[in-house]
């Protein structure tokens, strides 16, 4: 039993997509930091956010996002 109501907390990242952008980039193992946001698009976020979101408050439980870093994230929470 919790002494309080937990809190979930989600880097909000899906890793299907950057893992099938990664891929497709073949990347070495030391990259730029342009290379590195090539392999993660702005939907690996949005719909990450938009699913933790929409789970969150399917079950009732308060969700954290520890960042939110594009525009298509925010507008995924002004929906919920």
């Amino acid at each position: 039993k919790l002494p309080r109501k937990p809190v979930v907390c989600i880097h909000g990242e899906n890793t299907s997509i950057v893992d099938y952008s990664e891929a497709e980039e073949r990347l070495q193992e030391n990259t730029t930091l342009k290379e590195w946001g090539e392999t993660h698009p702005e939907i690996a976020e949005s719909e990450a956010v938009k699913r933790a979101a929409y789970l969150g408050n399917q079950a009732g439980i308060p969700t954290y996002l520890v960042h939110v870093s594009c525009k298509g994230s925010i507008e995924e929470l002004k929906k919920e």
